[in-house]
């Protein structure tokens, strides 16, 4: 059966045929609106730990090959919001090679990058939320309860 055939019948089964993504889609910058305090200095800095994940995905991909260098750990000079995902693409790379069925890069690498992305999302977008809801305070005291 031909690879036209293959694509066919995944089609007619509902099964979209895979296509590898161009990484460097998914780099992004931000400009800064004005009026916008919180907002400006939370998409100022996300792009910074965004973009360093997937430039780690990237190098991780060059690197396949080489387990060695996969093994090494994530930039010092990143905080460790940042280096855990890196730490983990790199991992999921390293791993993957195993993996003969399909295209390990369409089937586990890029939903893996994606659920990666997602997750430091959550988390940044968790932070930006307590610091708008703490900055509104000067201070924060425990409420004493009534006897």
């Amino acid at each position: 059966m031909s690879s036209e055939q293959h694509r066919d019948r995944a089609r007619v089964a509902g099964v979209q045929h895979e296509v590898a993504k161009d990484f460097g889609s998914l780099l992004f910058d931000y400009a800064p609106k004005p009026g916008f305090g919180a907002i400006n200095a939370f998409f100022q800095s996300f792009p910074i730990a965004w973009n360093a994940v997937v430039y780690a995905a990237i190098d991780a991909l060059e690197h396949w090959d080489d387990a060695e260098w996969l093994r090494q750990p994530a930039p010092e000079e990143y905080p460790d919001p940042i280096r855990a995902p890196m730490r983990t693409i790199r991992d999921v790379v390293r791993n993957v090679q195993w993996f003969r069925m399909g295209d390990p890069r369409a089937n586990v690498v890029e939903p893996q990058l994606g659920y990666i992305l997602r997750n430091l999302e959550l988390i940044a977008r968790r932070d930006l939320a307590l610091h708008t809801v703490c900055s509104r305070f000067t201070s924060c005291k425990r409420s004493k309860s009534s006897p």
